[in-house]
């Protein structure tokens, strides 16, 4: 009896050792398929953001690749605005030469008039100064023949 008992023993202990080899069995499988639905949902989630990280990669290049046309287009703008800048400045440069120019050229004109007119004014000052001189002369003269007269008066009438 006591090998029945024990072999019975033996077949429960195998029936529930059975049946946790089938829950482990069980879980094992149902731990590799989520696992394996883990990697592949990790493996999706990867390809999908290395697909999303080339993309921005891509729209990164492309942005800087525009950039880089706004920074050329920007600098031939400034090299366009300096030549029209120079441009300008150099007809405004050659118009005010031509004004100043005119304006030396009236100027010296007036003062080449105003330089004749003060020596206008210098011969007739030394015209009149001659003149003056030989009014003075002539006073002079006036007043020895005035002294002689008077004298010759006097001699004559006592």
């Amino acid at each position: 009896m006591y090998l029945e008992e024990r072999v019975e023993q033996l077949e429960t202990l195998a029936v529930d050792q059975s049946k946790q080899s089938e829950l482990i069995a069980k879980a094992v499988a149902k731990l590799t398929v989520d696992t394996q639905q883990g990697l592949d949902s990790l493996r999706k989630g990867q390809a999908e953001l290395q697909q999303e990280v080339t993309r921005l990669a891509d729209s990164i290049d492309s942005t800087n690749e525009r950039v880089s046309q706004l920074d050329r287009k920007m600098d031939q703008r400034f090299e366009e605005v300096d030549r029209k800048m120079d441009q300008r400045f150099g007809e405004v440069d050659r118009k005010m030469d031509q004004r100043f120019g005119e304006v030396d050229r009236k100027m010296d004109q007036r003062f080449g008039e105003v330089n004749d007119k003060f020596a206008q004014i210098d011969e007739k000052q030394d015209a009149m100064r001659q003149d003056i001189n030989g009014m003075r002369q002539d006073i002079a003269e006036l007043k020895i023949g005035q002294e002689l007269i008077l004298q010759i008066l006097r001699e004559k009438l006592p």
